[in-house]
């Protein structure tokens, strides 16, 4: 019995924690990747990687505070000898301070873990994991004394003794974890992103026992008896545990899933941040995804949210432990049957009945992580660590212990080095050391403490990591233009993105190595050079360049077609003879046409080309010409024409000779230029349309508007009180007249013959002013409506006749212009 429990505490008390995170060492490198994750789920989020594959990830570890190691041993192995004596092993330090013994012992295994990149913003990552955490907590230094001692410790026979909430809490699972991180600001000083994972987590394994209050007492002359005083013990495994025909006990794998949660932040200060943007193939404002951008980064994190379901077995109990005198002497525990046939004997008639569920709770940590960008590579991280889940009253848990990490360290692309200093919770100091040798990592928490120190060391941590990490590159740019090398057709020569990386000097869209003029911006068809004239003849070459011109004459133009360019031909637009600079000369007396005043008759230079005297040359010789020192037609006997108006237009022909006109109009003028002489204009001042004499015109619709006001026009007989139901259509009169400002409106009120004159007269006033005064009050200005009256003297029709006269009574309506 007494080795027994000997063995049990020391194999227990010695599977003790690395006290805080898992992969230390390496979990504040900027190039984590994958493995930071554990730590901060927003770190892949604008990270150093396209992708990074964890083939494979290890971190195992084990801290106490009650069995310490001299670390020579370590570093010679040689000397460990006789394991299974621990009394007598001179490198093993035991801690009697008085205080309650604790401790635990971790396992973490990744398999296949990768993160990718989605986009300058987005990262996802898929982590499966195996992990494993035993904690031993609370238990009094009497209880290790006695089992290192295997009972056999006579000084505390006879005491009652008590040990306040002992517990040892083991459990194992696998974590299936998808963790997507986001940029949430990404430009300017302030940059921030978050990330949360969701795990499917399933249990492998777990155990617990928790005896709240312990009160024990071993008999003053032997260790063979202990009595136990009303004391509350919880014990149990999941059902994973369970028995079989021959009574022994063997392991099946039963998974009850649930959900568990980390979630992260992190705060980027990034005072040069434009140091950081480049413009590379045609985009602009590019992140360096290479560089770390950051002076300062915090983040904050809560991992472990949640716990693993399972249901305990059959050897699962809750009793309450009173018991006087009960001798352990021959007890013998060799087999876990054996152990709780042998309770089922004692305590039977005190077993609980217990769920048939449980969870056990994972171990819920915050961390914070600030970071500092010292220089060049260079950074330091201090990330307290704050273990949660420790509460004495919960049976079912694991738990990290809280720590303070400072952590300065050495960051590049493939090669990192850190140095962790860390300071757990068990009040130790560890000082280790981690390795980033491009895809082999390896660390530990403490192999510095080792290396450095003659204390006893209690625990020791170590992890590795083999990965495939796939980086983004610096821009390759060779020649500085702004064009990756792969792109760039000219990777030696700086040139633009639209040549593909190749230089035009002149940015005409053809690359220097195909344009003829380089420096001067011109058109692809002719090979870079410019054609300002655009007659397909580049500047270059051509004599003519601002004028259209022909290949045949170097760019210059010959209008004529008589061979002679315009430049040097005196009638450009009439050809002629080389002699005459390009001017014909249809008499052939040897005077261009242009100087000769007879030209279509020979002529002597004298007479200006003809062959008589014509002082006024109007071709009208002197001794015939009635005018003859005034121009003027043959016609009219060499004199000219009248023109009143002086527009340039003989009175003869002239169809209005006191107006100053056109000829286009035959004289008249067209005032409202809209191609209708003034004098056949009715609306000379108002551009009009030739289907309606010059007026503006009305439409069909419009015109319809009209006639049916006029048509539903009805008074009260004998009266000037207009009849509602010509309402309607008035008003539609008056919306026309709305959306037409340039129309106006002739009411013109008219009677038949039966009556006085006078009578009639003031009656088509009345009502005429009537009309007026509705389309008034519709909003129509006073300046638009012209009425007129006419009693009964412009009839339309017969009034000898009922329907004559009913024809005559009437008020007009036509639209008018001025």
């Amino acid at each position: 019995m007494k080795k027994i429990l000997s063995l049990i505490f020391l194999l227990t008390i010695s599977y003790l924690n690395i006290s805080a995170q898992e992969f230390l060492p390496f979990y504040t490198s900027n190039y984590a990747g994958v493995t930071g994750i554990h730590q901060q789920p927003a770190s892949i989020a604008d990270s150093r990687y396209k992708f990074d594959i964890s083939l494979s990830a290890t971190s195992v570890g084990f801290y106490n505070n009650y069995m310490g190691i001299d670390p020579y041993v370590i570093w010679h192995p040689q000397l460990m000898k006789d394991l299974g004596n621990w009394e007598d092993l001179s490198y093993m330090k035991k801690n009697y301070n008085g205080k309650d013994k604790t401790g635990m012992f971790s396992l973490q295994q990744d398999l296949f873990s990768f993160m990718f990149t989605l986009s300058d913003k987005d990262a996802i990552a898929f982590t499966p994991s195996v992990r494993t955490i035993l904690n031993f907590d609370n238990v009094s230094e009497e209880i290790a004394t006695l089992a290192d001692h295997g009972l056999d410790y006579p000084s505390l026979w006879g005491l009652k003794l008590k040990n306040t909430n002992f517990s040892l809490q083991a459990n194992s699972w696998i974590d299936y974890g998808v963790t997507y991180a986001r940029v949430i600001k990404g430009e300017g000083k302030h940059f921030m992103k978050a990330g949360a994972t969701v795990r499917l987590s399933q249990g492998i394994i777990s155990t617990y026992t928790f005896i709240k209050d312990l009160s024990y007492e071993f008999n003053q002359n032997t260790s063979d008896t202990l009595s136990i005083f009303k004391t509350d013990i919880s014990y149990g495994a999941s059902d994973n545990i369970y028995q079989v025909e021959d009574g022994k006990y063997n392991y099946r794998f039963l998974a009850y899933p649930s959900m568990t949660f980390d979630f992260g932040f992190v705060y980027e200060y990034r005072p040069h941040w434009m140091d950081f943007k480049y413009d590379m193939d045609g985009k602009t404002n590019l992140w360096r995804k290479d560089k770390e951008k950051y002076l300062f980064k915090l983040g904050v994190s809560i991992t472990d949210i949640g716990s693993v379901h399972y249901r305990r077995n059959k050897m699962s109990r809750d009793f309450k432990a009173d018991i006087n005198n009960w001798y352990i002497g021959d007890l013998g525990f060799s087999s876990i049957q054996n152990f709780d046939s042998t309770l089922n004997k004692v305590f039977k008639d005190n077993f609980y009945d217990v769920p048939a569920k449980y969870n056990m709770n994972l171990p819920t940590a915050i961390s914070v992580q600030a970071d500092v960008n010292i220089w060049k590579g260079f950074y330091f991280n201090f990330s307290p660590y704050i273990a949660l889940n420790r509460g004495s009253k919960d049976v079912n848990k694991v738990h990290y212990y809280s720590s303070w990490n400072m952590i300065p360290r050495y960051d590049s692309k493939w090669f990192g080095v850190s140095i962790p200093f860390q300071y757990t919770g068990l009040k130790q100091m560890n000082i280790g050391m981690g390795l980033r040798l491009g895809p082999i990592w390896i660390g530990s928490n403490d192999i510095i403490s080792y290396l450095t120190t003659k204390n006893y060391r209690y625990g020791a941590n170590v992890s590795a990591a083999l990965k495939i990490p796939v980086m983004y590159g610096k821009p390759h740019d060779r020649d500085g233009d702004k064009v990756s090398n792969r792109k760039d057709h000219c990777p030696d020569v700086p040139g633009i993105w639209a040549m593909r990386g190749c230089p035009d000097t002149d940015l005409d869209g053809v690359p220097d190595a195909s344009d003829r003029c380089p420096t001067v911006p011109g058109l692809k068809e002719l090979a870079g050079c410019p054609d300002k004239d655009g007659d397909g003849i580049t500047d270059d070459v051509d004599q003519c360049p601002d004028v259209k011109g022909l290949a045949a004459f170097n760019g210059c133009p010959d209008s004529d077609g008589d061979s002679i360019i315009d430049s040097k031909d005196d009638c450009p637009y009439n050809a002629g003879r080389p002699i005459l600079k390009g001017c014909p000369d249809q008499d052939g007396d040897g005077i261009a046409d242009k100087d000769d005043n007879c030209p279509t008759l020979p002529g002597t230079v004298e007479n200006k080309g003809c062959p008589y005297i014509d002082s006024d040359g109007d071709g009208v010789k002197d001794s015939e010409d009635h005018c003859p020192s005034v121009k003027g037609p043959v016609e009219n006997f060499g004199c000219p024409y009248n023109d009143t108006d002086n527009d340039g237009i003989p009175d003869k022909d002239d169809e209005c000779p006191s107006m100053a006109g056109t000829a286009a109009f035959r004289g008249c003028p067209d005032t409202d230029g809209d191609g209708i002489s003034d004098k056949y204009d009715q609306c000379p001042t108002i551009p009009g349309i030739p289907q309606n004499n010059g007026c503006p015109e009305i439409k069909k619709e419009e015109q319809e508007v009209i006639n049916k006001a006029f048509d539903n026009l009805e008074f009260e007989t004998g009266k000037a009180v207009i009849k509602t139901s010509s309402f309607i259509s008035l008003d539609e009169l008056a919306a026309l007249l709305k959306r037409k400002p340039e129309f106006k409106l002739l009411v013109a009120g008219h009677t038949d013959n039966v009556g006085k004159p006078e009578t009639n007269m003031l009656l088509s006033k009345n009502r005429t002013m009537a009309v007026q005064k509705y389309l008034l009050g519709k909003g129509i200005e006073a300046g638009r409506i012209r009425t007129e009256w006419y009693g009964s003297t412009k009839p339309i029709a017969d009034n000898s006749t009922p329907e004559g006269r009913q024809h005559n009574r009437r008020v007009e309506m036509s639209i008018v212009f001025e």
